[in-house]
């Protein structure tokens, strides 16, 4: 049996930038085989996002193996997305993107705009509860008190659907996992596996 982290980056974030180094030591340090997700980000959806994140997670896992999964905003959709029918050991969503069906008639505009119609044609289709209603795995919600209103309400709604899920807000912290307070609270949550 082995033990097995993946980390899966936020939107155009290549798994070499320094916080997900720091991220995939945090795991090492426990023992946990890190694995970093290289995803295609250019004219993909979230469709996309999900089959490049599972063919390389079964590559890599075995019946018994202990599984976390660690997403950064549309990573963490990713993560998030494909728990029901993965069922890692444990999640950990970081700044959860609010870009699911419930979510789309409570986000900005632009943001929405800024992803294209095809994207949103797919954000659409991904029902937040009806994922969590199949989540089975422990999760960890984290989130910075000062990502806005759309992040704060995806977390609590997140919080409130996930059964056996715990929500941590950061103080002092936007939306950028290479915050000091960010990482140090990762460190934190990766300590007590």
């Amino acid at each position: 049996m082995s033990k097995i982290a993946f980390i899966i980056p936020g939107f155009g974030c290549p798994t070499k930038n320094k916080e997900y180094q720091q991220i995939a030591g945090f795991f090492k340090k426990k023992n946990i085989k890190p694995i970093l997700i290289e995803t295609d980000w250019k004219r993909n959806t979230h469709l996309e996002y999900v089959v490049q994140f599972k063919e390389q997670y079964l590559r890599n896992v075995d019946n018994g193996d202990q599984v976390y999964v660690l997403g950064f905003s549309f990573g963490a959709m990713t993560a998030c997305i494909t728990a029901p029918e993965l069922k890692p050991t444990m999640q950990i969503l970081c700044s959860l993107s609010p870009f699911f069906k419930e979510d789309i008639p409570l986000v900005k505009s632009w943001w929405i705009k800024y992803h294209g119609k095809h994207r949103k044609s797919v954000f659409e289709k991904l029902s937040f509860s009806d994922i969590a209603k199949k989540t089975v795995c422990k999760t960890i919600i984290l989130a910075g008190n000062k990502e806005g209103n759309e992040v704060e309400h995806r977390a609590k709604d997140a919080k409130k659907k996930i059964k056996n899920s715990e929500l941590v807000f950061i103080d002092g912290v936007n939306h950028n996992i290479a915050d000091e307070g960010y990482l140090k609270k990762i460190k934190e949550i990766i300590e007590k596996i």
